[in-house]
């Protein structure tokens, strides 16, 4: 039997207002722009006022572009680990005290100082 094994969607910034856009960016991607699969798994997690913020603040998608508004923040609480390098360790500590083995997803197009930040933040004993 394979251990639960799970993925939050990671980004380390200096600033982490920028985190969090680029983060929110992402997940509203995947809610509002990706057919309705994302936002039906979602949505049956327990969050579905949280999926139609998110959805009626990207009525015209675009992938550098999508808000996740402050009622929907719990998405991003829950699918997420966003924010300076010490949030994101704080962050992540919660998710590997949850599951066998917490992996990180990256958000397509990230600059590669941002890549090396996260990474930096994710690493184990960082």
């Amino acid at each position: 039997m394979a251990g639960l094994r799970t993925e939050p969607l990671t980004v380390a910034a200096d600033d982490a207002a920028v985190a969090r856009r680029i983060s929110a960016g992402c997940i509203a991607w995947y809610l509002s722009a990706m057919g309705d699969v994302y936002a039906r798994f979602v949505t049956k997690q327990g969050y579905g006022g949280a999926v139609q913020a998110i959805l009626e603040a990207n009525p015209r998608p675009r992938p550098d572009g999508g808000v996740v508004p402050a009622e929907a923040q719990v998405v991003l609480d829950q699918f997420t680990a966003h924010g300076t390098p010490s949030q994101v360790r704080d962050q992540l500590a919660g998710w590997d005290g949850a599951v066998d083995l917490a992996m990180i997803g990256l958000p397509p197009g990230l600059p590669w100082p941002a890549i090396e930040a996260t990474l930096r933040a994710a690493a184990p004993g960082a």
